[in-house]
């Protein structure tokens, strides 16, 4: 009984160290905290944020690193109950590649964001929903336009 106990960590460190791989980079971290079928949820991206976590976020992740090579990700708050997670988040970065259908013009943003997560009794990531302002992320990287 005492081994199950050591292999366990809380729901808050699990979403710390989610958010801290985020801040990092490490892409294979963050999928590596979600079971094999962690749904996500990108509300704001309707059905295309919408999947599992492994394919999907991996590839969401990804792409905004790579589009913001200065992304840094600020946990402001964090609540959970054992089992899930509601965290306050900042995400910023600098535009160097097109992301999204939104042309690069090397601007910087600094977003909020909701995130919800869930865990399952192994301490893994099984769903993940996240809320942002879209009009002002967009805005904030110059587009004026949603074609």
């Amino acid at each position: 009984m005492a081994d199950a106990a050591v292999n366990t960590i809380s729901a808050a460190e699990a979403a710390r160290s989610f958010f801290a791989s985020y801040n990092a980079h490490q892409v294979d971290k963050m999928v590596a905290a979600c079971s094999e079928d962690a749904r996500l949820r990108y509300v704001p991206m309707g059905s295309q944020g919408e999947g599992h976590a492994r394919e999907l976020g991996k590839r969401i992740w990804s792409g905004l690193i790579d589009a913001f090579p200065d992304l840094h990700v600020t946990v402001q708050s964090l609540f959970d109950d054992g089992r899930h997670v509601a965290a306050e988040v900042v995400i910023g970065g600098t535009q160097q590649k097109d992301f999204l259908q939104i042309r690069s013009r090397g601007r910087h943003y600094e977003l909020p964001h909701a995130f919800i997560l869930e865990l399952n009794d192994r301490g893994q990531i099984s769903d993940i929903a996240a809320y942002w302002d879209n009009a002002s992320f967009y805005s904030q990287l110059g587009k004026t336009t949603l074609s």
